[in-house]
């Protein structure tokens, strides 16, 4: 049985890997599109400058990164945030990692004073809004996307 530790924007070069395989399980084709800038820790850090990642870590594993979630906020002074990119590795289903990467975003955003937080889940992703509605998220609206250059995919 492993052991999990969370963490609060402690991405290092050595997890580039990891990160860009965790990555993949949200959106391959947008993964591999993005992958150089994945691969990045350059890119990584600019997002730990502007929001907050939340790691969990499998301790008897050397620390191996298994799961992340990122907070952002949106319009910088105005209290926007929303929870992006939560995933955990495949070889870690049913360990809990969801709820321990979404209870380190949780204490983080107590820390700043946040009090609302929205999020946006692939509908496919059965098991992870079975998480948010029990950790107390309610579906409040759909969302709409309009594409900039439709011939992109």
């Amino acid at each position: 049985m492993s052991q999990f530790s969370s963490g609060h924007n402690d991405v290092t070069q050595k997890d580039l890997e990891e990160l860009f395989n965790l990555m993949l399980l949200l959106s391959e084709d947008k993964a591999r599109k993005n992958e150089k800038k994945l691969k990045d820790f350059a890119h990584w850090q600019r997002i730990m400058k502007y929001s907050d990642i939340a790691t969990v870590r499998d301790i008897q594993k050397n620390n191996k990164l298994v799961g992340i979630g990122i907070l952002v906020e949106h319009v910088q002074g105005f209290g926007y945030f929303s929870i992006e990119d939560v995933v955990r590795s495949v070889d870690y289903e049913k360990c809990g990692i969801g709820s321990v990467i979404m209870e380190k975003l949780h204490e983080i955003a107590l820390k700043k004073g946040i009090k609302e937080i929205t999020l946006t889940s692939n509908e496919r992703r059965r098991a992870a809004h079975n998480l948010y509605k029990k950790l107390g998220y309610e579906l409040t609206s759909t969302t709409c996307k309009f594409k900039i250059c439709p011939n992109d995919k």
